[in-house]
This record gives C-alpha cells, sequence and structure tokens, in this order.
C-alpha cells in the first residue's frame, strides 16, 4: 500500500462526479478513477494531484502523449531528497515517482528501487514508456546513487544496462520500439560531465536490447537526444577535451547518426551546438551558440545546411523554437516588432516564414510550446504575474481556462504538448498557489476530448473566437508594463531547464543572457 505519508499528502481535489480510488503500490499497477475530473463543453479536465509532495510535471519537449492518448510524467512524493540522490533523477526537493494516464486512470510506474526516484519521459504507440530510475546502489565515482536508464512494458521495469560503466540514461523512443540516450563505459574520463567515466550516446535496439556505442566526433563523450521512425538519431557529440571558461564544457557539436556513421552538422561559431529533435523527413531542430558563447539561437538542418532561425526568418526573429513537426514546422516566441508586433509573441516558423499566433493581448508574453500534426498550437501567455495556457486553432487563440469550469480545482498555466486527437496536457497551479510558482508546486494536467453523441471529435469550445484574456482588471492595462524580451528569455531558459533535465544546455549553459 503507499504509505500513509504519502496517503496524507495527497492532493484532495475531489467532486460528487468523481470518486477517487488510490493506487495501491508501486508494483503491478492498478487502475483508478483519478481525482479531480471535471468535465466542460467537449473537454474533460484531469488534474494528476501528487503523491504528498508539491508538485506533479510533464516533460519537456517530448513525446509526452501518445496516438492512444497515453501521457506520461513524474510527481513528487513527500519524501525528501537526500545527500545520496542523483540530481539528474531526482531534479528536485523530493523523491519522484514516474506514472502514466491513459482515459482517465493513473498509474505509478515501478522503480528499481522502492524508494529510488525514477521519471518516465516518452511513451510509443506500442504502449512502451522509457525514462530512468535510481538502483539503490552507490556510484563510487560520484558518491550518489546510480541512474539507470530503463523501459516499462505491462506495468514492470526493465534496466536497460550500461557500456560497463555505471550510469544510463534514456532519452528517445521511436513506434518500432528502439530506444536511444547516454550510457557510461568503464574508461576514466578527466571531462565527464558524471564525474566518472566516459558518456557515450547509445542505441538500444533488437530482443536482448545491448547497447550499442555509435562513437564520437573526436572528443570522450557523446549524448543522443532524440530519434526518428527511420531509425536516425541526433544529438551532440564533444570534439576534444578542451573545457571552455564560458560554457563549463568542452567544444561540443551537434550530430546525424544514420546507419553507423555519424555526421558533424555544424555550429554557428561558438564552442556549443546541440541537436534536439529530428521528424521523419531528416529535419533537425537544435540550437547553437554565436562567437564569444554568451548568445545561443536555434537552429534547424536540412540538405547539409544549417540555418541560424534567429537572424533568417522572414516577418520576425524567430527566439526559441520549442517542437519539430513531420511537415517541418516549428512553434516557439519571435519578436515581431519589426513588423509591428509584439516583442516576445507566439510564433510558428516554416520554411523560414513566420507566423504570429496572434491572442490579442500585445501586452502579454506569449509563447508556443507544442503542435500537433493537424497545425493545432498549445502554449502559453504571461502577463504580468498572471499566465494562461492557450489553444490556437483555425486561427484563433483560446484561454484553455475559458474551457473549463468556473470552479475548476486548477488554473491552467502551460500547454506542453497536444496529441493528434486533440488532447493536451501541461501543468496548472492549484487554487491559492500564485502562477509564478507553477514550476515548484504546479500540477500535470490532462485537457481531454470528449466526443459527441455521434461520436466524433470536436476540437473546438463552444466559443471558438475567445481570446487569450489576463485576469488582470483591463482597467489597469494603461499602467501595465509589458515584459520584457529580456524578462521572457530567462523565463524560458528556466522552464526549459526545469522541465528538459537531460540536455547539456541544461547542464552548463543556464548562465547564457539573452538575446
Amino acid at each position: 500500500m503507499l504509505t500513509h505519508r504519502l496517503l496524507t499528502g495527497i492532493t484532495a481535489i475531489l467532486t460528487a462526479a468523481a470518486p477517487t480510488l488510490v493506487n495501491a503500490q508501486r508494483g503491478a499497477p492498478q487502475n483508478h478513477q483519478h481525482q479531480g475530473e471535471h468535465r466542460a463543453a467537449h473537454y474533460r479536465l484531469f488534474d494528476m494531484g501528487t503523491l504528498g509532495g508539491p508538485r506533479s510535471v510533464f516533460p519537456f519537449r517530448a513525446a509526452i502523449i501518445s496516438e492512444t492518448g497515453e501521457a506520461v510524467g513524474f510527481s513528487d512524493t513527500a519524501a525528501p531528497v537526500t545527500p545520496a540522490n542523483f540530481d539528474f533523477a531526482c531534479d528536485y526537493r523530493f523523491v519522484a515517482h514516474a506514472f502514466v494516464w491513459h482515459q482517465g486512470d493513473l498509474h505509478v510506474l515501478p522503480g528499481l528501487s522502492q524508494d529510488g526516484c525514477t521519471l518516465s519521459l516518452q511513451v510509443n504507440e506500442r504502449h512502451e514508456i522509457i525514462g530512468i530510475s535510481e538502483n539503490g546502489i552507490i556510484d563510487p565515482f560520484t558518491g550518489t546513487i546510480q541512474v539507470r536508464g530503463v523501459i516499462w512494458r505491462d506495468g514492470k521495469v526493465d534496466d536497460l544496462g550500461t557500456l560497463g560503466g555505471n550510469g544510463s540514461i534514456t532519452t528517445s523512443i521511436n513506434r518500432h520500439g528502439q530506444i536511444v540516450g547516454w550510457a557510461e563505459n568503464d574508461i576514466i574520463d578527466p571531462v565527464s560531465i558524471f564525474g566518472g567515466t566516459q558518456t557515450r550516446a547509445v542505441l538500444w535496439d533488437g530482443e536482448d536490447r545491448r547497447p550499442l556505442d555509435l562513437g564520437t566526433l573526436g572528443g570522450p563523450d557523446s549524448f543522443a537526444n532524440y530519434m526518428n521512425d527511420r531509425g536516425q538519431v541526433v544529438g551532440d557529440s564533444f570534439l576534444d577535451e578542451n573545457v571552455s571558461p564560458i560554457t563549463g564544457l568542452p567544444t561540443v557539436t551537434q550530430f546525424l547518426w544514420c546507419k553507423g556513421r555519424m555526421k558533424d552538422l555544424g555550429n554557428l561559431g561558438g564552442t556549443f551546438s546541440e541537436a534536439l529533435q529530428i521528424n521523419n523527413y531528416g529535419q533537425v531542430l537544435g540550437h547553437a551558440t554565436l562567437p564569444g558563447d554568451l548568445k545561443i539561437h536555434p537552429t534547424f538542418w536540412e540538405d547539409d545546411r544549417l540555418v541560424d532561425l534567429t537572424v533568417s526568418s522572414h516577418g520576425g526573429s524567430l527566439l526559441t523554437a520549442n517542437w519539430l513537426t513531420e511537415d517541418g514546422e516549428l512553434v516557439g516566441a519571435a519578436d515581431f516588432t519589426s513588423v509591428g508586433g509584439p516583442v516576445f509573441g507566439g510564433a510558428i516558423w516554416k520554411r523560414g516564414h513566420l507566423t504570429n499566433i496572434d491572442t490579442e493581448d500585445a501586452d502579454c508574453g506569449v509563447e508556443a510550446w507544442g503542435m500537433n500534426d493537424h497545425g493545432k498550437v498549445v502554449g502559453s501567455a504571461t502577463c504580468g504575474d498572471e499566465t494562461h495556457a492557450w489553444l490556437w486553432n483555425g486561427g484563433h487563440a483560446i484561454d484553455l481556462n475559458t474551457l473549463v469550469p468556473s470552479d475548476a480545482p486548477l488554473h491552467l498555466v502551460r500547454g506542453l504538448m497536444i496529441g493528434e486527437h486533440g488532447d493536451i496536457v501541461g501543468i496548472g497551479v492549484p487554487v491559492g498557489v500564485s502562477d509564478e510558482d507553477f514550476l515548484i508546486s504546479g500540477h500535470a494536467f490532462v485537457l481531454a476530448v470528449v466526443e459527441d453523441e455521434d461520436g466524433d471529435e470536436d476540437y473546438q469550445s463552444a466559443s471558438p473566437t475567445v481570446p487569450v484574456v489576463p485576469r488582470v482588471a483591463r482597467s489597469h492595462s494603461q499602467t501595465f508594463t509589458p515584459p520584457t524580451k529580456e524578462a521572457m528569455m530567462k523565463l524560458h531558459e528556466l522552464v526549459a531547464a526545469e522541465l528538459r533535465p537531460f540536455s547539456l544546455r541544461t547542464l552548463g549553459l543556464r548562465h547564457l543572457a539573452p538575446r
């Protein structure tokens, strides 16, 4: 059974129409109707609650919701982390446990050790979930508990192993069940980011899932970040062992690996370049520093050419790129002041041209975080100390808070991803919690599409033209100070670092100045 400590800490957001049954154990999970279910026209809100701690999380820039409607994330327990807990697995103040949500049922996933941290990071259409788990064994190099890349199938967890070292991390799984990530070997490495042996990009494939070392571009370490359904892998590799005083890392460049060959995708003149995502057409989303390593720009690689998206966009200047679709579209935020628009507005990029996601409120800092292949976009709008999650569909920006009852348990602040069937996952804050505290006290939510009487899914709100409107009284608008680009960039860096922990950028480049 869940301990009394966890039971008393679970957020009590219950309604008469939504009875709650608590998952009894962290072994083979049992179904339960989750707390916080609320009906609304065409959508139903599910609050993931917590496991006794302050927050639950859906990761950023990952396939966190599958085409079959499963969503994966992790939730804090009431147990505080200790100096022995590894900060990659326990990336906050409390021990976290992985979960998977599907059609109102929440399963807490087992770990390699009963009390260790576990994070679930991606799920595919075969119901396979990848993530990481502490295994309870102390790493002699770091003095912290070892972390292993794992896969969950049918509620059971399997350790994917290493290359002979003590740790590994999974980062991506495709629809065929191929997995990529990082794994340590047994060769001592003076520039190891883990403080021990070499870290190599790896591919786990086949029935035995033995890790395959993908090599490097010359330095001792490499890191695989994403793979597509064609088996192409992208990531980044050290080119040497000469540590930069600016980045704290050796020279790093992004790579594309295919059929045994690792290709250097280039840089923008700095010493850091990282590939984050690849679609099935081989187009690559990344980012890279400029000469001097004090500024970083989003990049797009295609046809042997690395494009600086900030300086090459038309209709504005792209500042952040958060998701790449199969159609080669990117979503993020852009500076539209050159065309009379906002300084930090939600943006869609396609073939060099920017579209401003108009939320009809120029005072807000707006950013798009996810997009599905039907052209529907989700994101956030920050207006002073208030933030609203939104859905952009057919030219209209809809505040997600208008799609749920006024007495809903959460204020929805971040729309992170939208599935192909229209289900939205994101982060909200409970009643009494400031919007600004969503990273430390927020709850993961699912806003699920409800089928109509004919069985057709309706993606629209009952009021499809409702704009994103801040809760700040409109009479205050004359004295309201719009957010600066610098402030919004700092917020973007913070969100990216907290919700996407397995990126070299979040490890060594958190201090980068805004553009």
